[in-house]
């Protein structure tokens, strides 16, 4: 956190590392009831990857630039 925050700015700047920054991203299957026409099969596969090894395994090595913008969290669910 960068002490005394940014100039015009009363709150301290968040940076890289900062546990308030976590920002996850969950997999929802949606309701058939609600929604008769969403390709249930499908969704399902794609979440159970997510979340398999191998999915896991995808998200950790997602780079651009060099830069890792996810890190994978299944075993750590919120």
């Amino acid at each position: 956190m960068l002490r005394g925050g940014l100039p015009g700015h009363p709150r301290p700047a968040r940076v890289e590392g900062d546990p308030r920054l976590l920002n996850r991203y969950d997999v929802i299957l949606l309701d058939l009831i609600k929604h008769p026409e969403a390709k249930q099969q499908p969704a399902r596969r794609f979440a159970d990857w997510l979340v398999s090894p191998e999915g896991q395994a995808a998200i950790d090595a997602y780079k651009t630039n060099g830069e890792q913008l996810f890190h994978p969290s299944a075993d750590a669910p919120k």
